[in-house]
């Protein structure tokens, strides 16, 4: 899953507002769409130590053995994607279910507090050069919550606006990075196994894909004033 920008432009919504304020124009959405992900896999116990950026598919499981255990970290390029200076109005990302067991499972989608290196991260590690703060990822603010069954094909989405706000506006830091996880973090059960497609996936529609909104401000420059008309001579 080697790390690349793929951006889908989606261009000025129908609904799409201009504003006009003192000098200023602010054009509102502007759609566009994140594909590439450098997603992979964080599992614990015996796996600790295993990179699992070479596996096609992203997994979540709650279990009472760490071995089992499995978290998704994923980095989107936010910071290409939206030009500098524009707000957020909105922020979703979307996985497509894989397959897994039974169970409806509630997960949470998390920001994580550091980036890691796609070919490098484990459960320990979040590149070759540096550990987790905390094992299994720096996990930070919750971002949004889902609920998952095991229909292939159903889409899951969670609501990431204030991380990719704060990400952007350089709260979090100054790369303009957006780093998220994805955890279940109910109770241990075998049937909390849930598999997703990754941003190796044949099918580009099937792909993780973060969903931006954003306004851009345009400066409009203020009107100029007539000149004065010459003085009448009589």
């Amino acid at each position: 899953m080697k790390f690349t920008t793929s951006i889908r432009l989606l261009g000025r919504s129908a609904a799409a507002l201009i504003v006009s304020v003192a000098g200023a124009t602010t054009v509102s959405g502007q759609v566009v769409q994140l594909t590439e992900s450098s997603a992979t896999v964080l599992r614990g116990g015996t796996w600790a130590n295993t990179n699992l950026s070479s596996d096609l598919l992203l997994v979540t499981r709650a279990s009472a053995d760490a071995t089992y255990v499995r978290r998704v970290a994923l980095t989107f390029d936010t910071a290409t994607a939206v030009p500098a200076g524009s707000s957020i109005v909105s922020a979703a990302l979307t996985l497509t279910v894989a397959g897994g067991n039974a169970q409806s499972r509630a997960v949470t989608a998390y920001r994580l507090a550091a980036s890691y290196d796609e070919t490098a991260a484990t459960w320990s590690r979040r590149s070759g050069a540096a550990a987790w703060t905390y094992a299994g990822g720096d996990l930070a603010e919750k971002a949004g919550v889902a609920t998952v069954t095991n229909l292939v094909g159903s889409r899951v989405s969670f609501d990431v606006t204030a991380a990719v706000t704060g990400s952007l506006s350089g709260t979090f830091g100054p790369s303009r990075f957006t780093h998220l996880a994805i955890v279940d973090g109910g109770a241990a059960a075998r049937d909390s196994y849930k598999e997703y497609y990754s941003d190796e996936a044949g099918d580009p529609a099937v792909r993780p894909v973060l969903t931006l909104t954003y306004a851009v401000p345009v400066v409009v420059p203020d009107p100029v004033a007539p000149p004065e008309p010459p003085p009448v001579v009589t």
